[in-house]
C-alpha cells in the first residue's frame, strides 16, 4: 500500500494509505448507477475502508464536473479520504447554476462532455468573474485542447488515467494560486489606499514615474517647471513612507499604476 503525502502551507502533513497507484482503478471504469463493486451507493469495498490518519482538512473544497458517473465516484471517495471536502456535477451546466454558491477551492474540469464541453464551462466561469482556479481532466489525444485551456488561465491539467499523487500535486499548485492571489489582493488593496492619500498632482506624477518618464517630461507635460515635479516626489514619497524611488515604483504598479 502506498502512502501519498501532501505537504502545503494551508494544509498540515496528511499521509494517506491509497491501495491503487492509478486515480481511477480499472474495477472503477463502469457504466453510470454502480461503482465495479457491486453496489450503487458509491460505498468502497470492505478491504479499502480502512481508517485514513488526516489530522487536519483542507479549508478548501473540490469541485468535480465530469459526466461519467463512475470517475466522479472515484475522484470523491480519494479526496475526501485525503482530507478534501467534495462537490460534483455530471455536466457544466448544472455546476454554473451554483456558482454563486460555491465555497473557496479549484475545479476538476472534464474537457469532453456531451451538454457543454469543458472548454466552455471554462469561457462561462470567466465571464461570470469566478476566479477558481481549474485543473483539466482530459482524454488521449485531447493535449492540445487542454493547452488552449492553459492558455485560458487552468492550472494545470492531467491526461485519463493519471496517478493519485499526480492529482494531489495539482490540487496543491491550486491552492497555492489562491494563497497567491489573496496576497496579491492585499497588496494591491493596501497600495490602492496609499495612493488615494496622494493629491491628484502627485497621482499625476507618480503615474508618470512609473511609465518611466523623466522629471523634464513629466514637467512639460503637466505644465509646470522640473523643479515643482522634484518638490512633488519628495512629498509623495514621505506621504506613501518610502525611502527609495524603488519602493515608491513598487506601490505604483501594484496599485495599476504606469499602465
Amino acid at each position: 500500500m502506498d502512502n501519498i503525502i501532501i505537504r502545503n502551507p494551508t494544509l498540515l502533513e496528511k499521509t494517506v494509505p491509497f491501495r491503487s497507484r492509478s486515480l481511477v482503478p480499472p474495477r472503477l471504469r463502469v457504466a453510470a448507477g454502480t461503482n465495479g463493486a457491486g453496489n450503487s451507493d458509491g460505498a468502497p469495498p470492505e478491504r479499502q475502508s480502512r481508517e485514513t490518519r488526516v489530522p487536519v482538512a483542507s479549508p478548501y473544497m473540490v469541485h468535480i464536473i465530469d459526466d461519467e458517473e463512475g470517475i466522479r465516484r472515484a475522484l470523491t471517495f480519494m479526496l475526501r479520504k485525503a482530507g478534501f471536502g467534495v462537490t460534483s456535477w455530471a455536466n457544466g451546466k448544472a455546476f454554473l447554476d451554483q456558482l454563486r454558491r460555491l465555497s473557496d477551492g479549484c475545479v476538476l474540469l472534464d474537457i469532453r462532455m456531451q451538454e457543454m464541453d469543458g472548454l466552455e464551462v471554462q469561457e462561462a466561469m470567466l465571464a461570470a468573474g469566478c476566479t477558481l482556479p481549474v485543473i483539466i481532466l482530459t482524454g488521449h489525444g485531447d493535449v492540445s485542447t487542454a493547452v488552449a485551456a492553459m492558455k485560458a488561465g487552468a492550472v494545470d491539467f492531467l491526461e485519463k488515467p493519471f496517478e493519485c499523487d499526480d492529482l494531489l500535486r495539482a490540487i496543491e499548485r491550486a491552492f497555492d494560486r489562491i494563497e497567491q492571489a489573496g496576497q496579491v489582493e492585499t497588496q494591491t488593496a493596501d497600495a490602492s489606499l496609499k495612493i488615494a492619500a496622494l493629491t491628484s498632482r502627485e497621482q499625476e506624477i507618480l503615474n508618470g514615474l512609473a511609465l518611466g518618464l523623466p522629471n523634464k517630461t513629466i514637467a512639460y507635460d503637466l505644465g509646470i517647471s522640473a523643479r515643482t515635479v522634484e518638490v512633488h516626489r519628495a512629498n509623495l514619497m514621505m506621504k506613501l513612507r518610502v525611502r527609495s524611488f524603488p519602493e515608491a515604483l513598487r506601490i505604483a504598479f501594484a496599485a495599476g499604476l504606469g499602465a
